[in-house]
């Protein structure tokens, strides 16, 4: 078996991975499996042997398992978002996502967080219902005491409900992760038929018998709907990739046939725009060309944005921004959804603003036709973004300004310890680190025109920056139109806009309707506007870890920690 050691492929460190090269690979699915609890990557290795004449593959090490860190409590939410954070990374696409026991799980809970990219899901013998919880929890009971490991004693108690030290179990169900699958996605179960509700009960402890139950079968095919198919084994037990992988080659192989006879099903194409009234038409069958202004959350992207969008207001002979809604206008964002923005003013070449990865949705389903990068020290976002968060980590409204200090200091150590946010990385735009490098690979790649700027440089010339600006735009502004946009783009004139925005309740990323309680507490969006501001509260402990989470990406950028 050809094999790649994909570790560290991401600045944090956590997930490693193995790769399994195709010799003739098959476009229309890469295969990633992910194992059950205590588990590892090579549990597949001889189901991916026998594939990888036709696939690509990813073995996937959970956090906590093989050579995998876990220093974070490991739900399956949370062990999702790092499986979130590598896949994005790789740039592969469609994916079909093979799950045993609680990896299952774990990938049901990271198909939001793809950017579109799944193609279908395979679970086996995941446990989503209570009576499976229980039998876990069995488990437990028998196998673990308080010298286990742990590790086992924290995922036993953050993804079961099981404390193995009191021995107190409390509810869970996994059911909800599944009502969040989009519709179109094929979903089949594949699970013992020895895993009815009473065989939970009374199965010998050493034969580790199927927790799928007829209950969670017919609760997903309710949520799931037509698309949802349960396969029951006789020759199955909960270990099927140890205990009977020929059986399971065979499943997969009959899974991966029914899909090579679908077409590609909705999620895989472009999202369906509609035009802007004023907007010229579009055919059909065009694909969209788009300059991207990319930049990490907190990057100062809204000061590269408002530049460029006063200067193609001006060159339109539109009048000047009258409000950061306007802005959005000129140069529309692309939110959290996926969903390209319409183009108001029907232009060949569309200017989108996005936190999102370059990933294969963006690079496929548009022409990319040039590229605004910009960046920032990361400890500097670490403190501008832990500002921005802290309404959407607890009450703010009723929070102390003592509560509030202390919960934007666990968010900038959140963000040291994983090079994001986990809020971020359900988004998807992944870490500050492999935002950088992959919107710079992307770059060479296409071989399209590419700026890349550094906030801390754009501050000390901004209008050199407007300049460099205006030519990536095809624009040939004159001195006055250049002096006009740096003014537009200052942090005084930019709050004023949002004030206005929000007095004039203008819908739009900077006013939210239903978050007026935070305006009217007094969050905004923009920040101090300064750099170091923070700088001077982080330990040596702190700075290094800094350095060790950002590491080379950030020398490469100029970024240096003390």
């Amino acid at each position: 078996m050809a094999t790649v050691n994909a570790s560290q492929h991401h600045a944090d460190g956590y997930l490693q991975a193995v790769r399994v090269e195709a010799q003739t690979p098959n476009p229309a699915a890469t295969l990633v499996f992910t194992h059950g609890a205590f588990g590892t990557a090579a549990h597949f290795e001889k189901i991916a042997e026998a594939l990888s004449g036709s696939y690509e593959i990813y073995l996937v090490n959970l956090p906590g398992h093989g050579r995998s860190a876990c220093d974070f409590s490991p739900t399956v939410a949370a062990m999702a978002q790092r499986v979130a954070i590598y896949l994005n990374a790789q740039r592969t696409q469609p994916l079909v996502l093979i799950g045993e026991s609680i990896g299952a799980n774990v990938l049901a809970a990271a198909v939001p967080m793809l950017q579109q990219r799944v193609r279908a899901v395979m679970m086996v013998d995941p446990p989503v219902g209570a009576r499976g919880m229980a039998q876990v929890a069995g488990w437990f009971k028998r196998y673990a005491n308080a010298e286990s490991p742990p590790f086992w004693l924290a995922l036993a108690q953050a993804s079961f409900g099981y404390n193995v030290l009191s021995g107190q179990s409390q509810p869970v169900s996994y059911y909800d992760l599944f009502e969040r699958l989009p519709l179109s996605l094929p979903v089949a179960v594949v699970t013992g038929a020895a895993s009815d509700d009473d065989s939970i009960e009374k199965a010998d402890a050493a034969s580790y018998p199927c927790c799928f139950g007829n209950a969670d079968e017919a609760a997903l095919r309710l949520r799931l709907g037509a698309r949802f198919v349960c396969r029951r084994l006789a020759d199955l037990n909960h270990n099927p990739f140890h205990f009977a992988p020929d059986t399971m080659q065979a499943e997969i192989e009959a899974f991966l046939a029914q899909l090579d006879a679908m077409p590609m099903q909705e999620p895989m194409q472009e999202p369906a725009q509609t035009p802007a009234p004023h907007a010229a038409p579009r055919p059909t069958n065009a694909r969209r060309r788009v300059l991207w202004f990319s930049g990490f959350p907190s990057s100062g992207t809204v000061k590269v944005q408002m530049m460029a969008a006063h200067l193609l207001a001006a060159e339109a002979k539109a009048g000047p921004i009258r409000s950061l809604a306007h802005m959005d206008e000129i140069v529309p964002p692309m939110l959290v959804d996926y969903n390209m923005p319409p183009d108001p003013m029907g232009r060949a070449i569309e200017p989108i603003f996005t936190h999102h990865l370059p990933g294969p949705f963006l690079s496929t389903a548009y022409d990319t036709a040039a590229i605004v990068q910009v960046v920032r020290h990361p400890v500097d976002i670490a403190f501008s973004t832990a500002s921005y968060a802290l309404p959407f980590h607890g009450d703010y409204v009723s929070m102390s300004p003592e509560a509030r200090n202390a919960r934007a200091r666990e968010l900038v150590h959140e963000f040291l310890d994983l090079g994001t946010l986990a809020l971020y990385a359900n988004y998807g735009f992944g870490t500050w680190a492999l935002h950088a490098r992959l919107w710079r690979d992307f770059a060479e790649q296409t071989k399209v025109p590419y700026l890349r700027l550094r906030l801390e440089d754009v501050r000390k010339d901004e209008t050199a920056a407007c300049r460099q600006i205006a030519a990536i735009l095809g624009l040939a502004p004159d001195d006055a139109a250049i002096a006009a946009a740096v003014e537009a783009a200052t942090i005084g004139h930019s709050r004023a806009l949002e004030e206005a925005t929000i007095a004039a309740r203008l819908p739009c990323r900077f006013y939210v309707p239903q978050l007026a309680p935070l305006y009217e507490a007094g969050w905004r969006y923009h920040g101090k506007g300064l750099s170091d501001y923070g700088k001077g509260q982080l330990t040596e402990a702190d700075w290094a870890k800094a350095a060790a989470t950002f590491g080379s990406e950030a020398a490469r950028l100029g970024y240096a920690f003390p």
